[in-house]
Parts: structure tokens; C-alpha cells; sequence
């Protein structure tokens, strides 16, 4: 998917549970000046998600003169938030999922080791968990030199940095949809194996990750 910011001259490549949300609700509040709420047409509950939608690489635009940056987070702490806030935590839009995984026998409240070995049964039967664990490579391609640069939660403040310094004002990412939760969720080392193998490709992206750089010569502090 890719987030805008058309004043900073910034686009954002990044995935559910890596700061979407976070990062679509900045995205609206700077370039409308109030902070989004979620209203109604027709009786249909319209989101933000509705008006910035998730879209895989191959059909997001890149934008001539924008500055491509993208956020990428670990894929074993990423499963483990996508768990707590969508297999704990039921959302009125997966309930349907959710029932159809319980007529093919499947648990409705797995435990994260269950889940990660009937991970394929979970992701058939449940758009939301399909969505949601999906690799980061089907939002941010598998070229990491495509980005000018790229961030993680851990370096949010880089990115914070970069938009300020861009917009000539203090910039703060909210936090949306933290989920304390998921701090006390563990996988046995069988799981984080499987996860690692079905991640892989997220595997050797976060590491480029790590390793964060800007070719641009206007570069966000800590970022090389």
C-alpha cells in the first residue's frame, strides 16, 4: 500500500500491522488540518482504511519527485500483533470468516502455536487473517533499493524527523492500535521456525532494514 504525504513530498510503503493505521490517520490530519473520525453513508461505516485501501506493489504508483520510503517490521512480532488484534480480538468485518472456520472444525480462539501450524486453513477460511499475515513483500516488492529509505517501529523518530524537517513543524506519528496484549503472547520455537520459513522473504528485507539508508542529499537524522 502507499501513503501520501503530497506537501512533504513523501510516499510510504508499508503493510497491515506495520503502522498503517498510524500512518494513514497523519497522512489525513496534515493535509485536511483536523483529525479523521470515522462517519457514516447510507448507513455503511466508513474508515479510514476505506479511503487510503491496502494495495499490493505491483498495482501502487511510485510518484515522479517524491521522496519513496518504506516501513518494515520484524515478521515475528508483526504475526504476533496481527494474532492479538485479530484472532483474540474479534472485528465485526471477519465474523463471517470466522464462522466458516468453525464449520471446517477450526478453533475460534487457537492458540498461537494451533494457529501458526493450520496457518493455511486459518487464511483460507478468513479474509482478515489472510489479509493481515500476508507477507510485507506483496506491499513493498522484493527490491529494497527501491526505497530512499527505510524505517521501522524501532526508528520512527528518523521518520518523524524527516517530516519536519520538510513541513518547517514538529511532526508526531499517533499510536493507533496498540494492543498491550500482544507483549505477554509468546511462540514456541517450532512456530517462530515455521513463521521464519513462511516469512522469508520479510526475513532478509528487515534485515536491509537494519541497516536504514537515504540516497537523497537531504538525509533524516540517525538515518545513513
Amino acid at each position: 500500500m502507499s501513503i501520501i504525504f503530497r506537501e512533504a513530498r513523501v510516499q510510504v510503503f508499508t503493510s497491515p500491522k506495520v503502522l498503517s493505521t498510524s500512518l494513514k490517520h497523519l497522512a489525513f490530519e496534515l493535509e485536511n488540518g483536523y483529525e479523521f473520525q470515522p462517519f457514516s453513508v447510507f448507513g455503511r461505516t466508513i474508515h479510514i482504511h476505506h479511503l487510503m485501501p491496502a494495495k499490493t506493489f505491483n498495482k501502487t504508483t511510485p510518484l515522479e519527485g517524491f521522496t519513496r520510503i518504506a516501513f518494515i517490521r520484524a515478521p515475528i512480532p508483526r504475526f504476533v500483533s496481527m494474532y492479538a488484534n485479530r484472532v483474540l480480538r474479534k472485528h465485526k468485518a471477519s465474523l463471517h470468516g470466522w464462522e466458516e472456520a468453525e464449520k471446517r472444525g477450526l478453533p475460534l480462539l487457537p492458540e498461537i502455536d494451533f494457529l501458526v501450524s493450520h496457518l493455511e486453513q486459518y487464511r483460507d477460511a478468513v479474509m482478515e487473517i489472510r489479509h493481515h499475515s500476508a507477507p510485507q513483500a506483496n506491499f513493498l516488492g522484493s527490491n529494497p533499493d527501491f526505497f530512499d529509505a527505510i524505517f521501522t517501529p524501532e526508528t520512527v523518530s528518523d521518520f518523524e524527523n524527516l517530516l519536519s524537517m520538510r513541513l518547517g513543524q514538529k511532526i508526531t506519528l499517533p499510536h493507533k492500535q496498540s494492543s498491550p496484549v500482544s507483549k505477554k503472547i509468546k511462540v514456541s520455537r517450532r512456530s517462530a521456525s515455521a513463521l521464519e520459513a513462511f516469512y522469508s522473504e520479510d526475513v532478509g528485507l528487515f534485515a536491509q532494514a537494519t541497516h536504514s539508508k537515504s540516497r537523497r542529499d537531504e538525509q533524516p537524522p540517525g538515518v545513513t
